[in-house]
């Protein structure tokens, strides 16, 4: 496989458009390093080229006093690096981690559910 597929899905799978994914891992000169293409994406943005896919905001279901923890999880969701860096954290499957894994599912729950989810596995 050339050097950057992992890297191409791992931004595709955070909500990047396909072509501005390309554009941006064919500029680096370290295909497999999903923060710097989150950072040359974020550049491109900024030039006026649009890079992310229109994804709506899905929220998180209140489970009684989890409306603070559903804010923390919904910003650091949005947040890009977090994301990448979760994503690599989380590409071996290890039971030492279980928020790492709990907040990875609950990401990609976000990003594919068309109404709002539940964060159980957090709570």
């Amino acid at each position: 496989a050339p050097a950057g597929d992992a890297t191409v899905r791992a931004l595709i799978e955070m909500g990047y458009d396909e072509g501005g994914v390309l554009r941006a891992v064919a500029s680096l000169s370290d295909k497999s390093n999903v923060e710097a293409a989150v950072v040359e994406l974020e550049r491109i943005a900024g030039d006026g080229v649009q890079s992310l896919k229109a994804v709506p905001y899905i929220g998180l279901q209140n489970q009684g006093t989890t409306c603070y923890l559903n804010s923390l999880c919904q910003c650091l969701n949005k947040t890009p690096e977090l994301r990448g860096g979760l994503i690599a954290l989380c590409s071996t499957p290890d039971t030492a981690r279980p928020v790492c894994a709990a907040l990875s599912s609950l990401f990609s729950s976000l990003s594919s559910a068309s109404q709002a989810v539940g964060a159980e596995g957090l709570s």
